[in-house]
């Protein structure tokens, strides 16, 4: 039986969708800010999730939040290869904290609120998002900002939202 509310995916962007390894390509040395910032290879990663949990929306959760709007942000990601930008649905506040964790926490509440409750939930970040005794670090993954997300983080968070489904593996 499905849960009823919203399934979401707080989205960090640097140490996630880029990363050192990718910066120092010739490709991530150029500076056009979305279509030379996010690495190709670490968006079709968020395809492949998106394609395998098709309820999933994706919240950003990053500081590119403060820059730019939400249109903005799926145009960029649209054209660094993101295949679902409307389902890139909300962008964390950042007016009370800094914090991560407490800016997801308000998302969560507001969303409560607004009768529009998330039912499940994961965090994506090359930072440990909530504090090191929460109960709630069993929603994070973390990736590493050397690579970004790499395929392990995406079966990671495929199978907290599609617990039956199976890893794909390769006979050699």
């Amino acid at each position: 039986m499905r849960q009823k509310g919203r399934q979401v995916l707080f989205l960090d962007f640097d140490g996630v969708l880029n990363s050192v390894a990718f910066f120092l390509t010739k490709e991530g040395m150029n500076k056009d800010m979305f279509r030379d910032n996010m690495d190709f290879a670490n968006v079709r990663l968020i395809n492949y999730v998106m394609l395998k949990c098709p309820s999933l929306e994706i919240v950003v959760s990053s500081s590119w939040g403060v820059g730019h709007q939400l249109n903005e942000l799926r145009e960029g990601l649209t054209r660094c290869g993101l295949s679902y930008p409307e389902r890139i649905t909300g962008i964390t506040p950042k007016n009370k904290s800094s914090l991560r964790h407490e800016e997801i926490e308000e998302y969560l509440l507001e969303a409560e609120k607004s009768g529009m409750p998330v039912s499940k939930w994961i965090t994506v970040d090359d930072k440990d998002v909530f504090p090191p005794d929460s109960s709630l670090r069993e929603n994070e993954v973390k990736t590493s900002n050397l690579n970004g997300i790499v395929l392990e983080d995406a079966f990671r968070v495929i199978k907290h939202f599609e617990p039956d489904y199976q890893v794909p593996t390769v006979l050699l």
